[in-house]
């Protein structure tokens, strides 16, 4: 009979080799893309690092920014972090710029020293207008601006017009103006003038709050037909397809019998002919419905509006949905 307690079985242990070498796990991402303002986190992860260190360089100019976890650079903004369980040895850049931009270099210290590349893309928030620079129309048609908000962490938390530099009052006498802002990856917002006037020719610009401001000019002719005008062949299509998509997403929201409650407005008797704007944004939860008052100042918010997911069109003081 044996002795359990002189037969006893053990596992074996796993240790690596010692002329096994510390690697980059081949796994990890060659490209990295940040939005300019933001953090970025350059990762690389090491396997088997023993008593080797990583260092952290950038390649245009062979600057050395971090060894181990220390700083070798007076910008601030670089700073190593170390994931011990993981292995990882990440290069974190705070606020980065457009000059970020570029190679960077996960060095681990053997003999000779490996190497391991990172690219690192800067993205700038960005919007434009459908049709530009120049649009012409003619008299008495729609006119139909879409603005396109591209490379955002998040949707911007509301988009301005503007006609000849001053925020588009929807309270004027001229009328027939609408405005449909979809949020998303691609943020989209639409502009309509109805029976177009030689009066609304001019200068009109997509205020997003997360990006540059964007630009057109539209023409607005009478008997004269340019190439470029938007009531043409090509650009008539595109400008009748916005407004199907417009009236088919009214009809969706009557047919599911939704209903919207209009926002109270208190006017400030300080600015009393300051001129208000309102801002009725979609998304895909919920829509909501405030009045711009730190722009316009004239008016303040006496209620927030929220209301079920839809498509509503905001048009001379009316909520249509």
């Amino acid at each position: 009979m044996y002795d359990e307690t002189t037969y006893r079985t053990t596992l074996p242990t796993y240790t690596p080799p010692p002329w096994i070498e510390p690697y980059v796990d081949p796994t990890t991402p060659r490209n990295v893309t940040a939005l300019m303002g933001k953090t970025a986190y350059l990762n690389c992860r090491v396997i088997n690092l023993g008593n080797k260190t990583v260092s952290w360089i950038r390649h245009r100019d062979s600057h050395i920014l971090t060894v181990g976890t220390y700083t070798y650079t007076s910008d601030l903004r670089f700073q190593a972090l170390h994931f011990s369980d993981i292995g990882d040895w990440t290069l974190q850049i705070k606020w980065v710029q457009k000059r970020d931009a570029g190679t960077y270099e996960c060095q681990i210290s053997t003999q000779p020293a490996r190497s391991y590349f990172i690219h690192l893309n800067i993205v700038v928030p960005t919007a434009s207008i459908y049709g530009g620079p120049d649009l012409y129309v003619d008299k008495g048609s729609t006119i139909n601006l879409t603005c396109t908000v591209k490379f955002c962490l998040e949707p911007p938390a509301y988009v301005f017009w503007y006609h000849h530099e001053e925020l588009i009052n929807y309270d004027s006498t001229r009328g027939g103006v609408s405005v449909v802002t979809e949020k998303g990856d691609i943020t989209t917002s639409y502009l309509l003038l109805q029976n177009a006037d030689l009066a609304d020719s001019g200068k009109y610009s997509c205020a997003p709050s997360n990006a540059e401001m964007t630009s057109i000019r539209v023409h607005v002719l009478s008997g004269e037909h340019p190439e470029a005008m938007q009531t043409g062949s090509s650009g008539n299509q595109h400008s009748w397809l916005t407004i199907i998509i417009l009236i088919t997403h009214i009809l969706f929201c009557k047919q599911h019998s939704m209903s919207c409650i209009k926002t109270a407005k208190q006017r400030n008797d300080a600015h009393p002919t300051m001129a208000k704007q309102q801002i009725y944004q979609r998304s895909t939860t919920a829509t909501t419905a405030t009045t711009a008052t730190e722009l316009t100042e004239g008016f303040k918010t006496a209620e927030l509006l929220n209301y079920p997911p839809g498509c509503c069109v905001l048009h001379r003081e009316r909520i249509l949905c």
